[in-house]
């Protein structure tokens, strides 16, 4: 699977792709582009935005989940590729 694919596997991934980075970012006041920069693992959500995401999760996300995020695609990241 390629790197891209995978950042919508972890647990904030696949919430996010349910909910929707527009909506979210509308909901936490951000632009896209911050959404999609956490979701590449480049930076991760400032702890009162992602205490926010877990109360829009209405439990489904821990703030482990949210931050746990970036450390998987990081290290999908830095997995050389498969030939």
């Amino acid at each position: 699977m390629r790197p891209i694919e995978r950042r919508w596997t972890t647990r904030f991934g696949s919430w996010l792709h349910g909910y929707g980075v527009s909506r979210l970012s509308a909901d936490l006041g951000v632009r896209s582009t911050s959404v999609y920069d956490w979701m590449s693992g480049r930076t991760a959500p400032d702890p009162s935005r992602a205490m926010f995401i877990t109360q829009l999760s209405h439990g489904t996300l821990s703030l482990e989940d949210v931050y746990k995020h970036r450390r998987e695609i990081g290290a999908i990241s830095s997995t050389p590729p498969q030939q």
